[in-house]
């Protein structure tokens, strides 16, 4: 990496990352190749030159995610095969790894003392519970 950011630090940025490329592109799962092009186009993130100057590889990926608890499932979708990721496994490292304010704030009130803030998944193992967040005019409503 040319940054000097260790790998560690970079499990955060990457689920927020991934969690934006569902979000654009509308889908419910991704494929590790399809995920790779799309971080290696993100000039202002470490993806490009991940190490040693080359892009992050499929390899790569499944590494830092695996710190994490998350695995690639072999799936298929319009007639096109692979590895890849699907929303809802990641979903709940989504919801804990957020840089969004409103859902760290949520987090905060709603999870406080069940979650380590920013401790991988590989240290410690734990139910996470799922809060899903209903936005309807301005409210937010939990179930």
């Amino acid at each position: 990496m040319s940054s000097g950011i260790e790998d560690e630090d970079l499990g955060p940025t990457l689920l927020n990352d991934l969690e934006k490329m569902f979000s654009e592109k509308d889908t419910d799962r991704l494929f590790s190749e399809e995920i790779v092009e799309h971080l290696e186009e993100m000039e202002d993130r470490p993806w490009p030159e991940y190490k040693k100057g080359k892009p992050l590889s499929k390899r790569q990926l499944a590494i830092l995610l695996k710190r994490y608890g998350a695995k690639p499932k072999f799936m298929s979708q319009d007639g096109k095969k692979g590895r890849g990721y699907l929303y809802s496994e990641l979903e709940p490292l989504f919801i804990r790894y957020s840089d969004t304010p409103e859902v760290n704030s949520l987090k905060d009130k709603e999870l406080a003392g069940t979650l380590r803030k920013r401790e991988p998944l590989r240290y410690r193992i734990e139910v996470i519970p799922l809060i899903k967040v209903i936005l309807e005019k301005n409210k937010i409503i939990l179930y």
